[in-house]
């Protein structure tokens, strides 16, 4: 089968991607009606409180018109997030309420402009001589910024690994407040037993808040119900596509007493971290920036299985070819699954270099399949993390985290897995000789068939 067949397949099949998110959609025949009661809930807020936007729309606003002064009074009073548009508004708390059916142990929800803006104002309430313990298997810009703390304000950091329990018990200080990781990491796959670093933070005499990065496994796994107190999550990969921005802050009911008790504002009545999406600006707008998301939060249960699905058997294929042709392959659960997630659909392979890396790229996109440095998109796509996602970190941190210049992550799309294989084994089978001949004819031989 020629590169150019191939290429019209993979066009071919991303054609009919609109009719089977259709599909997917009407198939969620109770979430849709679940979605549909939301909006119609949160598209009556005005009418219901006598309000109105100023342009005259829901969607996009950034204050109201009241009906006399002791409405906006009464308003602000309430704390209510919808009077200003850096506050939230009915479209915002639309999608937050959304969320909450995919995990119902979300008790409160805020959505932000971009998942950094989750991270951020997570991280805001922290001050000088709080001490954070935090794995170092982070996204490079969830790195640079808990580092920041320690160098600009003054807050006392702890990196380790955290992939053992005793590391966390280890680097507990008197002062510690928060617990920060993700997991899977991003993009090595590495997994942290969120229950068991939950029971170190929570254990008698300890009121640590445990924080989840959530976005590489968005929907396939809940840290939440396996005692995470908070999480933040880049909508921006499940829902965005990868090409709307998006974030979410989400606590658990126990999370938000914690919080309140531990690191909150000095009357407990607070959530400073929900207060400091509109401090520092990270409120998406209200109408236009997330219409998108709450759509595609219709199919989204239909796509994660097919990626998944597809990510799985990618990986296994690979992990088939891997030893012909030099390179490893890094799955978080194949062949092992974990508790506290059904799966993933972004995984890595190393190829052992930079240029076997960057040649391995270069083939597949001759096949169609792009390098796209976000994840979670329809398209499968791939990633040299080390020069792309990863590369504000120096060579050490990266070489700390598994960076390597070889690494690609793989983010699997909702094509047809067979063709996607077909892809891998086409790119593969022209990457130059590296004692592979067995291997490639192995690939020849699938091929052909």
């Amino acid at each position: 089968m020629t590169a150019l067949s191939l290429k019209q397949r993979l066009a071919a099949d991303h054609a009919a991607i609109p009719q089977k998110l259709t599909q997917w959609a009407a198939a969620q025949d109770e979430l849709t009606l679940r979605i549909n009661e939301i909006a119609a809930r949160n598209a009556s807020f005005y009418l219901r409180k006598g309000l109105k936007p100023e342009s005259g729309r829901v969607d996009e606003f950034s204050s109201l018109v009241y009906p006399s002064p002791e409405a906006a009074r009464d308003e602000f009073a309430k704390h209510n997030p919808h009077v200003y548009g850096r506050n939230g508004g009915p479209r915002l708390t639309q999608l937050a309420d959304i969320l909450k059916l995919f995990d119902p142990c979300i008790a409160e929800a805020r959505i932000t402009n971009w998942g950094m803006g989750a991270v951020a104002a997570a991280l805001y309430p922290l001050k000088k001589g709080d001490h954070v313990v935090a794995s170092k298997f982070l996204f490079g810009g969830c790195y640079v910024l808990i580092d920041d703390l320690r160098t600009q304000r003054g807050v006392k950091v702890s990196f380790i690994d955290g992939t053992k329990p005793d590391e966390w018990e280890n680097a507990v200080r008197p002062n510690t407040k928060l617990f920060w990781f993700e997991t899977p990491g991003n993009p090595t796959g590495k997994l942290i037993d969120i229950r068991a670093v939950a029971e170190i933070a929570h254990a008698k005499g300890r009121d640590i808040l445990v924080a989840v990065d959530n976005s590489l496994a968005f929907s396939a796994h809940a840290p939440l119900r396996d005692g995470a107190d908070l999480v933040a999550a880049s909508l921006t990969k499940a829902l965005g596509l990868g090409r709307r921005g998006g974030g979410a802050l989400l606590f658990s009911e126990a999370g938000i007493q914690r919080h309140q008790r531990h690191i909150g504002d000095a009357t407990g009545t607070r959530n400073v971290c929900f207060d400091a999406i509109a401090k520092i600006g990270a409120t998406p707008a209200n109408g236009a920036a997330v219409l998108p998301l709450i759509a595609m939060a219709r199919n989204l249960p239909g796509r994660v299985t097919q990626q998944v699905e597809t990510a799985d058997r990618l990986a296994r294929h690979l992990t088939e070819l891997a030893a012909g042709f030099g390179f490893t392959v890094n799955h978080p659960t194949l062949d092992k699954p974990h508790r506290q997630m059904t799966g993933v659909s972004v995984f890595s392979v190393d190829l052992g270099s930079e240029d076997r890396a960057f040649a391995l790229i270069k083939e597949l996109g001759r096949h169609g399949i792009a390098q796209i440095n976000n994840f979670g998109g329809l398209k499968t796509a791939v990633t040299h993390p080390a020069s792309t996602t990863h590369s504000s970190l120096t060579p050490k941190l990266q070489a700390q985290q598994g960076v390597t210049p070889g690494l690609l992550r793989i983010t699997a799309g909702i094509e047809s897995a067979e063709l996607v294989l077909k892809i891998f084994d086409a790119a593969l089978s022209a990457l130059p000789p590296m004692a592979a001949t067995r291997a490639r004819r192995t690939v020849n031989r699938q091929l052909a068939a």
